[in-house]
């Protein structure tokens, strides 16, 4: 869909804010597979291609503390910048077993994608060039009707950049939450933690400001369902 700008930012800007964008329109192409390797495990793999016409992208109006022109900090906005071509490659898997009296399943993924304005052939932004993920659940009655849990969830991705006219990269990153408990009829009693090994990472970055990630979190949890 379009959109406003809310800020107009300084008049002496090299490249005005525009008050308004278009909305993107795409046509997608996508060819894949499915099916299941042995009795417990289903996969699928998948190719798609998008074109984009009026791509919206982040840009800036050009101020810079060091451009005499406009020597403010940067007014960012959405603007449309052409065309584009996204495409991707796709594999997941899921399995279940039975295992120790109990329950585990596991669902991975892994992706390639790519990206770019066709007028510059610059990369499209916030599209890492390889993501990642895995999660795994188990379950296990342990006394009466209640049941243990295990849930732990890994995610990540590598490469890509943070916006189309800038050269700074997307970091790296590898999360992993953790959730452990029990069960019962009504009540769910848990304690988890939130990226596990305190992965920090830069999730915005200009050049007069950064945002960082989250660190790590934990606590308990109590449930009741009615």
């Amino acid at each position: 869909a379009g959109g406003f700008n809310a800020s107009v930012g300084d008049p002496r800007a090299p490249r005005p804010v525009v008050p308004t964008y278009q909305p993107e329109n795409g046509t997608s192409y996508e060819i894949g597979a499915k099916g299941d390797l042995g009795r417990n495990i289903f996969v699928t793999l998948a190719a798609y291609q998008t074109e984009v016409e009026d791509f919206q992208g982040q840009v800036d109006n050009g101020c810079a503390v060091t451009n005499p022109v406009c020597p403010v900090v940067s007014t960012s906005f959405i603007s449309n910048v052409g065309k584009a071509e996204v495409w991707g490659l796709e594999l997941t898997a899921s399995g279940r077993w039975e295992l120790l009296g109990g329950r585990l399943r596991a669902d991975a993924s892994l992706s390639r994608q790519g990206g770019k304005l066709k007028s510059t052939g610059r990369r499209i932004q916030q599209n890492p060039d390889w993501t990642r993920a895995l999660e795994v659940n188990f379950r296990r009655p342990v006394v009466g009707d209640a049941e243990g849990f295990l849930n732990l969830s890994y995610s990540g991705q590598t490469g890509g950049f943070q916006e189309i006219d800038s050269a700074l990269e997307l970091d790296d990153r590898d999360l992993l939450d953790a959730r452990v408990g029990v069960a019962f009829e009504r009540v769910e009693l848990s304690a988890y933690a939130n990226n596990v090994t305190d992965e920090s990472y830069v999730v915005f970055r200009s050049a007069t400001q950064v945002r960082y990630s989250d660190p790590r979190r934990y606590g308990v949890q109590v449930r009741y369902r009615w």
